[in-house]
């Protein structure tokens, strides 16, 4: 019982860090993006 509540918290915590990831890496390229069209313009 105590192993699938760990796995559970495990998951979660890595989950998270994925997410927060993910949203480092979408606003990253957003800056680029926008930087890339200011140059166009």
């Amino acid at each position: 019982m105590t192993m699938i509540i760990c796995s559970i918290i495990i998951g979660l915590i890595v989950g998270s860090f994925i997410l927060h990831g993910l949203e480092d890496i979408a606003a990253i390229i957003n800056h680029g993006l926008m930087t890339i069209n200011q140059s166009i313009h």
